[in-house]
């Protein structure tokens, strides 16, 4: 990825505990030049059971 030109990433996973763990594996194996967020989804909700506005809340809430 750092080859690419990629900055920043913008995580958004389950938020249940496999979607935390997920996160994890993801920033533990990232460049350090790259910065990374993370959208904590509400626990039990997949990103396809939220509507735009409730992601566009939760991406002012965590960004």
């Amino acid at each position: 990825m750092n080859k690419s030109g990629i900055r920043h990433f913008i995580l958004c996973l389950d938020g249940d505990e496999a979607g935390f763990k997920g996160s994890g594996r993801f920033i533990n194996n990232i460049y350090d030049d790259i910065l990374v967020d993370y959208i904590k989804l509400p626990e039990g909700k997949d990103i396809n059971d939220l509507t735009l506005e409730e992601f566009k809340k939760l991406e002012d809430k965590y960004l």
